[in-house]
């Protein structure tokens, strides 16, 4: 039977937002298991969230030994001005130490490690700034032995150049050709499914090509994507059939501007929900109300009754 995990990175700054998803998650999905994975500092919090389809794990579980959080000693360092970019190192390697790990290139290694140990058939990542706002089953998002796969054909620009830098990274990783920059597929969303089997297939054979370990192969990357490697593997490497549900779309309306929503503005977000669309997703850096968020997923809700 075809089966689905929902996976959620997240942490302490997002989750009131966390909350909301999981009850979206509950309401809108019937058997789904909603798996979130947060710093160690923060499983006793998440765990207070008393739901029978969550399970909370810690980033530490996804990690070798070798490789130890430095938060404690660079944190500080987030507001003095000339050591700000320390504020952004999370982890070291012991076996690699260079370059330290970023958080944003720690929590894209979870996400791979996570969706790889997944024994669903389908794994549907969602960010915590995400809320579902329709039903959503498995059959959304599997057609027969293929699991949806986003791929908007021209969706990178040769404008956006640290978007072209992750399709070169990807593309070394995998030992294919490099190319001159030039109009690529995107694959980055909020909300996004991926096949467990096609992540395994595909560390093994980052492994393979790099001659070490996949999460030391990308720990050593200063530019990375994981939605790009997965969508880079898919369209080059992985077999014909895997693609057979491609579609160019995430169903997920999206407010990515770091700007917050107004009343006015968030009207128009509204008006522009697809009628095929199954969540919301509102940049948590947006800083929107709380409120304001909680009364625009209603409305979207309502909208779709």
């Amino acid at each position: 039977m075809t089966s689905l995990d929902i996976l959620t990175p997240s942490y302490r700054p997002d989750f009131e937002l966390f909350e909301d998803l999981h009850n979206s998650v509950l309401r809108f999905t019937d058997s789904a298991r909603h798996r979130v994975v947060v710093p160690s500092g923060d499983l006793e919090l998440f765990r207070s969230i008393r739901s029978p389809r969550l399970d909370v794990t810690s980033v530490d579980a996804f990690l070798p030994r070798t490789m130890f959080s430095v938060r404690p000693a660079t944190r500080w360092t987030s507001k003095v001005g000339p050591l700000e970019k320390i504020s952004k190192i999370h982890a070291i390697d012991a076996r690699q130490p260079w370059p330290p790990l970023r958080g944003w290139i720690l929590q894209q290694i979870v996400k791979l490690a996570a969706a790889a140990a997944s024994t669903a058939d389908t794994v549907l990542i969602i960010d915590s700034d995400v809320s579902l706002i329709a039903e959503l089953s498995h059959r959304d998002v599997r057609r027969g032995s293929a699991t949806r796969f986003y791929a908007d054909p021209a969706g990178v620009t040769l404008a956006m150049t640290e978007h072209q830098r992750w399709h070169d990274n990807a593309r070394r990783l995998l030992g294919l050709q490099a190319t001159q920059p030039h109009v690529r597929p995107d694959y980055i969303a909020g909300f996004i499914t991926w096949e467990p089997a096609v992540v395994r297939d595909m560390l093994a054979h980052v492994s393979s090509v790099a001659g070490k370990t996949w999460l030391r192969a990308v720990s050593g990357s200063l530019h990375f994507s994981e939605c790009t490697l997965y969508g880079t593997y898919m369209d080059h490497i992985a077999d014909e059939a895997r693609r057979a549900y491609t579609r160019p779309t995430t169903r997920c309306a999206s407010h990515w501007d770091p700007v917050s929503l107004t009343a006015s503005s968030a009207e128009h977000l509204i008006d522009d929900i697809d009628s095929n669309d199954v969540a919301l997703q509102i940049q948590s850096t947006s800083r929107t109300p709380i409120d304001l968020r909680r009364t625009l997923i209603a409305d979207a809700i309502a909208r779709r009754r």
